[in-house]
């Protein structure tokens, strides 16, 4: 689970620095944070896929404002991390690569990266209201996490991914900016997200067969949620500083 975590971090933090290299681009950004709850509907819940609570980073780029003055367009990017459930049963198994045998259990997660498209309302409102549009992709996987055990060394002590799948994903969004003061607003935000079909393990039918071998059931169907989020948006000044060269230039 934990190893999608760098990856993220690692995307966001480039386009930040990519921002900071284009001045005149760069200005007016914006980045929200936050939790949130998924929800699986139809076939994915269906076929056993659990509820989701994670967190959510997102990007946008300085608003393209309409002459009429009412609405703002931003282009954007958006990554969501949920642990997705784990196994009621204790299941007993060999490391993969190593010949350790302990406790552990099945972990489900899922990773969502998307390209937004945002119509929102201007700032002349203390309320913003927006609606988004999202295409990207999601990866729904499964680990192996074992217990803390002192006979192990550390780098044993970690979740082993044992099922990866990539879908192409995509839906729409509605939420509201509630402005705390002139760079931070309080964001709330409901979305409505599908895919193509995209297979998972059925935590529920995880079960040992032997004394350290254990099977599941891995199922198939589009990866359709309700999430809902809350957090944080802050307005971004990412210009960089000017050098002291250019100051001197301007006297």
């Amino acid at each position: 689970m934990t190893k999608n975590l760098p990856f993220s971090t690692i995307v966001l933090t480039t386009l930040i620095l990519l921002g900071c290299f284009s001045q005149s681009f760069a200005q007016d950004w914006m980045y929200d944070f936050g939790m949130n709850y998924s929800r699986p509907l139809g076939e994915f819940q269906e076929d056993g896929y659990k509820d989701g609570v994670g967190f959510h980073f997102g990007l946008y780029s300085n608003p393209i404002q309409a002459d009429n003055g009412f609405a703002n367009l931003r282009l954007g990017m958006r990554m969501d991390f949920d642990f997705s459930g784990r196994s009621q049963n204790e299941l007993i198994a060999q490391a993969p690569e190593t010949n350790y045998i302990g406790a552990m259990q099945l972990e489900n997660s899922s990773l969502g990266m998307h390209g937004v498209f945002r119509l929102e309302s201007t700032r002349n409102f203390p309320v913003q209201l927006y609606v988004e549009g999202l295409v990207g992709a999601r990866s729904l996987s499964t680990s192996e996490d074992f217990e803390e055990n002192s006979q192990w060394e550390e780098d044993h002590c970690e979740d082993f991914t044992i099922e990866r799948d990539w879908s192409l994903s995509y839906g729409a969004a509605a939420g509201t900016l509630i402005r705390l003061n002139d760079r931070t607003r309080l964001n709330l935000r409901a979305s409505y997200m599908t895919s193509t079909p995209s297979t998972f393990v059925v935590l529920s039918t995880a079960q040992q067969v032997e004394d350290n071998l254990y099977t599941y059931e891995l199922r198939t169907s589009p990866a359709t949620q309700f999430r809902m989020e809350a957090g944080i948006s802050v307005d971004l000044d990412m210009e960089c500083t000017p050098s002291r060269s250019s100051l001197v230039g301007r006297q």
